[in-house]
């Protein structure tokens, strides 16, 4: 994501927002984004919400449609996603578990 508000997926289709180019994640990759996503302490500490969001996710079917996505920034642990899971704001535990994923995802 370039850093200006919005989000990774825009009417139906990823956003022109974002730049450079997407990866592909592995088995491992995804299983560890979607744990992320499913654990209760990544939710929870109060934080600003500049949100200019540096890292979208989005999740596809079989068909190659898009099913899901999510889209975050790191500078104020704040999430938007669709569909809505009603939690937004990261802990500690949950910023610091993104950034890690990021991190392995990215630097490759």
């Amino acid at each position: 994501m370039d850093g200006q508000n919005g989000e990774v997926v825009e009417n139906g289709k990823v956003s022109k927002k974002t730049i450079g180019k997407g990866e592909v994640l592995t088995n491992d990759e995804a299983k560890k984004l979607l744990g992320i996503f499913h654990n209760t302490s990544t939710y929870g500490d109060n934080s600003a919400r500049c949100f200019e969001p540096h890292v979208g996710y989005v999740f596809y079917n079989e068909q190659d449609q898009i099913i899901a996505h999510a889209t975050i920034c790191l500078g104020c642990n704040w999430m938007k996603t669709e569909p809505d899971i009603g939690a937004f704001m990261f802990s500690k535990k949950g910023a610091k578990a993104f950034r890690q994923i990021e991190k392995t995802i990215f630097s490759e």
